[in-house]
């Protein structure tokens, strides 16, 4: 199979996957919304983001460390991974026990502390499979992590909804959430030993992991701090219905983030690859998919604040009508989002992912202080504001990493075409408002794509590429 069609199966693998994953867990959410207060999804969001912020306590860096690893010398994957398992055993009962003190410590009323101890539990389990998926990425296999993704949303969905008819509540829906983790693990792991390598738990070759991991260790506690503290300091600042409006907000959001995901998930084993043969083969692929993901994010954002109005009412109903604003401001951070996706893959391509620590970290405490002087003022428009600043100063953090590595790449001015075809997109949406938004949404969508063919937005080169992926041969 040739490289441009092995990378386009996985990117379709993972995107299908990941974007079945992120509709049905959507879906299941406003039904959650529906059938909870706001104040009681709130509990449920918070309960979920805290616990979900010491996930990487118990990775310890090693899920993308496995990646390059297995990538580069898939003889000792076994080995590999059995000591990564053997790990996870260690920091798992560590992070459970932290994370149980530390909730009584806040004193949080019962159901909230119960909520987050099932949280803990949760994320323990869904840490051992990520690093089962990280092996299926490595051998570029991505179709079984696809599988069990749509696994294990369906089976919540399925197991979840009726308990939310009979009116079951909080801690019925996280304990529902925490035995279909413990299935999902039982099912990669049988998948990942059948089709990859024989798995085991091992407790030599840990030390090692632990030096290696601390990079990505950072990286993975700035980002998971980065993109979920918000929830935590709306919860302590501001209340739980706060919080479930956010949430609202951020579930649309976050089905969208799934596009760049998937697409540097695929596109990951190949840049290993070239950055260690071929720089300029590095820059190619650096260009194109700069250019593919700008396409992407432009008509989004655009499109997306114009229709979230009706979006949010027709989603979750008038009580969340307070996430409307928040979702038109929030839909602008997957501008740079979609790109610093991009470069982050390229860092660990390049094995300079100890450079982006500090870039991280400069990330993570402008968040901080912006949600400590917005979240007062401006409630969750003001962490919403704080999440478009500090992922604009993630990118240019990495932009600059980036290019002192293979030279400077204006990927800036590939989103020239896509912003002229969005402004006419917009407008048509605009002049057009009167129609259904599910229409406007098909409507638009051919506008922009009609506007970036006559502006010339794409390249020869990509032209071909598309035809070798869905030709033959």
């Amino acid at each position: 199979m040739s490289t441009v069609k092995r990378v386009a199966k996985n990117s379709f693998y993972n995107f299908f996957g990941n974007n079945v994953t992120k509709i049905v867990t959507m879906l299941l959410t406003i039904f959650i919304a529906r059938f909870f207060s706001d104040v009681d999804f709130g509990k449920l969001s918070f309960a979920l983001s805290f616990t979900g912020l010491f996930i990487i306590l118990i990775d310890l860096g090693t899920r993308l460390l496995l990646v390059r690893d297995i990538a580069s010398d898939k003889k000792n994957a076994s080995s590999y991974v059995s000591s990564v398992m053997g790990l996870k055993l260690i920091s798992s009962a560590l992070v459970f026990g932290f994370v149980a003190v530390l909730i009584n410590l806040m004193q949080y009323p019962q159901d909230t502390t119960y909520a987050v101890y099932i949280g803990a539990l949760i994320i323990i389990f869904e840490s051992f499979s990520i690093s089962l998926q990280s092996v299926f990425q490595a051998f570029e296999k991505l179709q079984y992590p696809a599988y069990t993704k749509i696994f294990r949303v369906l089976l919540r969905f399925a197991i979840t909804l009726p308990f939310l008819f009979m009116g079951y509540g909080l801690i019925t829906v996280m304990l529902i959430y925490l035995f279909v983790q413990i299935v999902n693990f039982a099912v990669t792991w049988y998948l990942c030993s059948r089709v990859c390598i024989p798995l085991s738990f091992r407790f030599d070759g840990m030390k090692p992991l632990v030096i290696r991991g601390w990079p990505f260790l950072l990286s993975s506690a700035f980002v998971m701090v980065y993109f979920r503290i918000d929830i935590t300091m709306l919860s302590v600042m501001q209340g739980d219905a706060v919080v479930g409006w956010y949430s609202a907000s951020y579930t649309l959001l976050d089905a969208l983030i799934s596009i760049p995901i998937a697409l540097n998930a695929a596109l990951l084993p190949l840049a290993v690859k070239y950055a260690a043969a071929s720089r300029a083969k590095l820059i190619v692929l650096y260009k194109s998919a700069a250019r593919l993901l700008l396409m992407l994010a432009m008509p989004l954002a655009v499109g997306g604040t114009l229709l979230a109005s009706p979006l949010i009412l027709f989603v979750f109903g008038e009580k969340y009508s307070s996430s409307v604003f928040a979702l038109q401001v929030l839909l602008w951070v997957l501008l740079p989002l979609f790109v610093v996706q991009l470069l982050g893959a390229l860092l660990i391509a390049l094995k300079k992912e100890k450079q982006g620590v500090p870039a991280l970290f400069l990330t993570t405490v402008v968040n901080i202080v912006a949600n400590l002087i917005l979240i007062p003022q401006y409630s969750l428009i003001g962490a919403a504001i704080a999440t478009i600043i500090s992922e604009i100063v993630y990118l240019f953090m990495y932009y600059l990493i980036v290019s002192k590595e293979i030279g400077f790449v204006n990927v800036f001015a590939f989103a020239v075409k896509p912003l002229l075809a969005s402004v006419v997109m917009g407008l048509f949406v605009y002049f057009f408002s009167s129609l259904h938004f599910a229409v406007l949404i098909v409507l638009g969508g051919l506008v922009y794509f009609g506007m970036l063919v006559l502006l010339g937005g794409f390249t020869q080169a990509e032209k071909e590429m598309v035809k070798r992926v869905i030709g033959r041969g």
